[in-house]
């Protein structure tokens, strides 16, 4: 039998015990994403920390747990924003440089968009205007 199928009546075997000390590993994990720290915190000696993390991250049960959090976690709403953020900018760079010529000036425009330097310099206010005039002729008033 295949390794996925013995897994899978593995985990259809499992206590309750056991389901509620993977599921602390679950949440544990997902704090740091760093199973050996995840299985201390669980309550683990370093030993049996250090072996229990591999089987861990090799147990399906687990894993599926660890995608439906991660998928199902608010946070992850950020991080995947700011993923295809990053996704965006890669493509849109690389299409800039090596494009053809439409497609580079397509790209260059809506990188100029997105980082704001399409955009005029705006102009002084007129609270700066008058600020740098009065400093201006508290100067002149001081030298004569």
């Amino acid at each position: 039998m295949s390794d996925f199928w013995e897994s899978v009546l593995e985990n259809k075997a499992l206590s309750e015990g056991e389901r509620a000390i993977r599921e602390r590993f679950v949440e544990e994990y997902l704090k740091d994403y760093d199973p050996f720290l995840a299985c201390r915190r669980v309550g683990m000696k370093p030993a049996l920390a250090a072996e229990r993390s591999v089987a861990y991250l090799n147990d399906v049960f687990v894993l599926r747990a660890i995608k439906d959090r991660e998928l199902t976690s608010p946070e992850n709403g950020d991080r995947q924003a700011e993923q295809d953020k990053n996704l965006v900018m890669s493509v849109l760079r690389q299409a800039a440089q090596t494009g053809p010529e439409n497609t580079r000036v397509q790209a260059a425009s809506k990188l100029a968009t997105i980082l704001g330097i399409d955009k005029p310099a705006p102009s002084e206010s007129l609270a700066d205007s008058i600020a740098d005039l009065l400093t201006n002729f508290a100067h002149t008033q001081e030298i004569t």
